[in-house]
Order: C-alpha cells, then structure tokens, then sequence
C-alpha cells in the first residue's frame, strides 16, 4: 500500500508539472505565432540566425506545439518532458550566448516574460529546466507500471 501511494503522489506532481509545460510552451509559441513578423524581425538580426529566420519563425512556435501534443498524449508525456528539457536548454544556451556574447539582444518573448530582464530570463529558464528533471525523475517508468498492473 505505500508504494501505491507513493506511485500515485508521483503520478499527480508530473501530471502537475505536465500541465505547467504545456502552459508555457503554448503561451510561447501563440504569442511568436501572433507576433511572427517580429519575432521574425528580430531573429533577422541574430548573425547566426539571420539565414534562417523565415523559417525559424515558424519552426520554433510548431515545435514547441508538438512539444504540447506530447506533453498532453499520456504514452507520449514522457518524450514530451525530455522534448521541453532539450528545448529548454537550447533556448537557454541561446539566452547565455545573445547575452554575453552577442553585440544584440533582441527579445522575441511575449507577455510576461518580456518584462524580465535577460538574467532574469535565463533564471526563470534554469527554475523549468530543474522542474523538467524533476518530472524525469519523478515519471513512472513503462516496467514499473507493468509491474504494477501484474501485482494488482
């Protein structure tokens, strides 16, 4: 009985989590979809991004709405937390080098999250990426599931 418990504890924070991904990943990819001339405007002046910023434009708000399907697909939600973990660090890692090593800054965020200045930014990413791990580890895995439905 407390490893049931302790399986359905776990169950609701990664639900929970989930939830909180999904949020974040479809506020960000309305508001570059709704913004997309600017979003795409300020990619433009990335050097390293400015050759594909037509099609970044779009690619990032469509991969992070997959990244949603995912996340709300129950099989799926495991690949969809690692999807949000990588994406959160490459946006991340994005963050730091515009910040320290780009002579432009531009930021594309909506809402919110424009409001942040860029450290606060990259903290706010570090705080999702420490609960996308969290969710990793905390996600019953396929055999422990298995073994539970055996036993019951």
């Amino acid at each position: 009985m407390p490893y049931q418990r302790k399986h359905t504890v776990q169950i609701i924070i990664t639900n929970t989590l989930a939830l909180l991904f999904i949020f974040l990943f479809t506020y960000a990819a309305l508001s570059k979809l709704i913004s997309y001339s600017v979003f795409e405007d300020q990619l433009i002046q990335v050097p390293f991004l400015a050759f594909a910023a037509p099609f970044l434009v779009w690619a990032v708000p469509g991969v992070k709405l997959l990244v949603v399907v995912l996340l709300l697909w129950p099989s799926l939600r495991r690949y969809g937390i690692l999807s949000f973990l990588v994406l959160m660090l490459m946006f991340t890692g994005y963050l730091v080098y515009t910040l320290y090593f780009s002579p432009y800054t531009p930021c594309s965020c909506g809402g919110i999250i424009s409001g942040m200045g860029w450290r606060s930014h990259i903290l706010f990413n570090l705080f999702f990426i420490g609960l996308a791990v969290l969710a990793i580890l905390l996600e019953p895995s396929k055999s422990t599931e298995n073994n539970n439905n055996n036993t019951t």
